[in-house]
């Protein structure tokens, strides 16, 4: 579920007008050079060198668990895929469809890609870098997080959509995927 380029890739290999090179993946994990304990002064987060995901502990020896940060978003992952598929077919106000706006005579539609959004900062950080709004921007699953974000509300919200969720997620049930 989580590509190797952030889960479990600490180096990647690069072309640079001198050749190839191999260097840190910062999507994997940043090491900040230095630590600036004025930019990120809360603890635990002031006292980890570098990105930690689902961190061991709260100490300054803690280590990112990405194993178990893949394991919370396959737990999930049919949760995530039924949501966005209300979302992508029931909603028709691209503010509450994108948002966390809530307009108290609609109905009842309560969801949004951006509770989505926040669930999964959640289940990332689990403690590290992700789960602080404030300090998340520093992980590089960030930026790949806010990628699907934008990509999935700037698409029309038209059946085509649906078949960018089946194509991510061979586990659709065949119901969802005859509808359209």
């Amino acid at each position: 579920m989580l590509p190797a380029s952030v889960s479990s890739s600490a180096n990647v290999t690069v072309r640079t007008p001198t050749g190839t090179r191999s260097i840190r993946n910062p999507l994997y994990q940043y090491t900040f050079h230095p630590l600036n304990t004025n930019e990120l002064p809360d603890p635990p987060i002031s006292q980890w060198p570098s990105t930690l995901r689902y961190p061991s502990s709260q100490g300054p020896s803690a280590q990112s668990r990405n194993n178990l940060v893949e394991q919370q978003l396959r737990n999930n992952r049919r949760s995530y895929r039924d949501r966005l598929y209300n979302l992508f077919t029931a909603y028709t106000n691209y503010t509450e469809f994108a948002s966390k706006a809530w307009f108290p005579n609609d109905g009842g539609n309560y969801d949004s890609v951006e509770s989505v959004h926040d669930q999964i900062h959640g289940l990332v950080g689990n403690g590290g870098h992700m789960s602080y709004v404030s300090d998340s921007d520093v992980d590089g699953f960030s930026e790949f997080l806010t990628d699907i974000v934008v990509r999935s509300t700037t698409r029309p919200l038209i059946p085509s959509s649906i078949c960018i969720i089946r194509e991510c997620d061979p586990y659709i049930s065949q119901t969802a995927t005859n509808d359209h």
